[in-house]
């Protein structure tokens, strides 16, 4: 095959193209989707326990404040993570804050002077008065106002002021779940709820108890940090387009630029493999690229789509033009 001058005029004009958007595209491309000014989350109360914290966006100065407060706090959770990802560990190492979640939930306060009655009476025999005693639960109400047991009293009146009382407390179990949603807008939602479990007594044995929510905080990250992945093998759905031929293909690239192995804005060493159409039949056709850009980012309705230039090689000629790729 002959190249005229034009042919390679346009190749050059592509790769050029290309090498401008890296430079200059970014901060537009980056632009793209976010809002000018980050709304904060509202909450929304579902009831006492449960509650809906709508319309969390990807904000790093959010996250930050918030993850401020955990060391603030002297959270052990954030001081493992930094310990963690200072290892060598291949699992942990360099690993990144996504989102932090912090609830604050609270008992009812209750004060009761009414029911003075023992719970528990123990009148010991003759000559043992020193073990007789008075036993009584302490109770807390949930925020539908159930009682449920948190401690014990034992008292002992016969006995010395230094053994006359004995306390303890149950064993409460304590949940907090929480649902994510997303909305079409790409922001989240987060529906906490707050309960606890005695299990120890059977009277309550498997009992839920609703603590009450009194704040929800949530942020997640941007993430927009990005790295080279020398090792990342992404198959894809191409097409080359030369001035001589256009082959649909199937491409393997081999290297990879971008928040993640999935999220990529660059893929490099590009192979590929398919069937050009020429003078009436057909030939097998293979070409090499070495970047490819995901213009799908700058592209309403597209999502992941590569383009760069390529070098396209059938029947022992060589022609140039562009890759475009879909990559699974």
């Amino acid at each position: 095959m002959k190249h005229s001058l034009w042919d390679i005029t346009k190749s050059i004009a592509v790769i050029a193209t290309v090498i401008f958007i890296w430079f200059h595209g970014k901060a537009f491309i980056d632009a793209i989707g976010k809002p000018s000014v980050i709304q904060p989350p509202y909450r929304v109360d579902i009831d006492e326990n449960a509650v809906k914290l709508a319309s969390i966006q990807a904000s790093d100065e959010a996250a930050n404040r918030l993850r401020q407060e955990f060391e603030a706090d002297k959270s052990k959770i954030l001081a493992a993570w930094e310990r963690d990802k200072r290892t060598m560990d291949k699992r942990t190492m360099g690993e990144r804050i996504d989102e932090l979640g912090k609830i604050k939930a609270e008992l009812v306060q209750t004060v009761e002077l009414l029911k003075r009655n023992s719970d528990k009476t123990y009148t010991a025999k003759e000559g043992k008065e020193k073990l007789s005693y008075d036993f009584k639960i302490i109770r807390a109400k949930d925020a539908n106002g159930d009682e449920f047991p948190v401690a014990w009293v034992m008292y002992y009146p016969n006995q010395t002021e230094d053994k006359r009382w004995k306390t303890g407390t149950y064993p409460l179990e304590f949940y907090t779940k929480v649902i994510e949603t997303e909305n079409k807008d790409g922001s989240f939602n987060r529906y906490a709820e707050v309960t606890l479990e005695n299990n120890q007594m059977k009277e309550t044995k498997g009992k839920e108890f609703s603590v009450k929510v009194k704040d929800v905080k949530w942020e997640k990250f941007e993430q927009s940090a990005k790295s080279f992945s020398w090792l990342n093998p992404r198959l894809g759905l191409s097409g080359i387009f030369t001035a001589d031929i256009f082959a649909p293909s199937l491409d393997i690239s081999l290297s990879s630029y971008g928040k993640t192995d999935v999220d990529m804005d660059w893929r490099f060493f590009i192979f590929s493999l398919g069937v050009a159409s020429i003078d009436g039949g057909s030939e097998f056709a293979g070409a090499f690229s070495p970047v490819q850009w995901n213009f799908g980012r700058a592209v309403p309705l597209i999502e992941n789509a590569f383009i760069g230039p390529a070098v396209a090689f059938v029947n022992q000629e060589t022609s140039y033009g562009v890759s475009v790729s879909v990559p699974f």
